[in-house]
């Protein structure tokens, strides 16, 4: 948790609606933090969880906080406050900026070991609209990967695969021959992914009506989800290549696998 201490500045080519705004966590430490005043819950609590995802997965992604906000603060009329999401600012001095230019921006990835971990962190969260514009890169600290509001969409089956932007590039950059190197590097990212402990909806979700609820529905679309990871992986870089299963009953005596 953190609160917002004074009036913020809107930033402008965002996705939605971002201020930049001092703010204090409940240890009174200082923060500056990108505030999205006007997500709605479930939203702002698939932001919170899916930059928790990364940080697991090993990926920069920056703090995320549930934040109380004076509606005047983030250029509104007064009234009660707002709990909105907020992530700490990228980079100490917030010079963190996007690389247009896109085959640069996945070159640096591969170079910074970076590129098969968010395949799959797209995948395992469900995440059809990233972009350029959603990771940043710092002199300082390296990639940074931002905006995953848009993630496990409530239509989205667990089994079902959605638009994975980064991962369709990289594939596009891949010569045929080599396919079977890349699936292989982004399987074994895929099987650490396995050993994830999705635990219970921390006690600060309660401080949104109906938080605990959605998160835990978020939760369980995860671990769903992981169970047919591999295989939607599998399928995005080497969609001609059939996928072996496990038999749904393994004790069976004329069990074969499924193909």
């Amino acid at each position: 948790m953190a609160s917002v201490v004074a009036t913020g500045k809107k930033l402008s080519g965002t996705r939605s609606e971002v201020w930049l705004c001092q703010a204090y966590d409940v240890n009174a430490q200082g923060l500056v933090l990108y505030v999205k005043p006007k997500l709605p819950l479930r939203a702002l609590l698939v932001e919170a969880l899916a930059a928790q995802v990364g940080q697991c997965m090993g990926l920069p992604c920056p703090d995320p906080y549930l934040v109380t906000v004076k509606p005047t603060f983030v250029g509104a009329a007064p009234g009660k406050q707002i709990l909105a999401f907020g992530s700490v600012q990228a980079g100490g001095r917030g010079l963190a900026t996007p690389i247009r230019d896109v085959d640069f921006m996945l070159e640096t990835l591969e170079r910074l070991g970076l590129a098969e971990a968010a395949c799959v962190f797209d995948e395992w969260i469900a995440n059809p609209v990233r972009g350029p514009g959603d990771v940043l890169f710092d002199a300082e600290l390296g990639a940074v990967f931002i905006d995953h509001e848009g993630a496990m969409e409530p239509q989205t089956s667990p089994d079902a695969a959605v638009t994975n932007w980064i991962a369709a590039r990289i594939v596009d950059r891949v010569v045929p021959g080599k396919k079977p190197q890349l699936l292989k590097a982004i399987r074994a990212r895929a099987a650490a992914a396995q050993r994830a402990q999705l635990g219970a909806a921390p006690s600060v979700v309660q401080m949104a009506q109906d938080g605990v609820a959605i998160y835990q529905s978020l939760l369980k679309f995860l671990s769903e989800r992981l169970t047919h990871l591999d295989r939607l992986l599998s399928a995005r870089v080497l969609p001609e290549q059939a996928y072996i299963t496990k038999p749904t009953d393994n004790n069976a005596s004329d069990r074969t696998a499924d193909i």
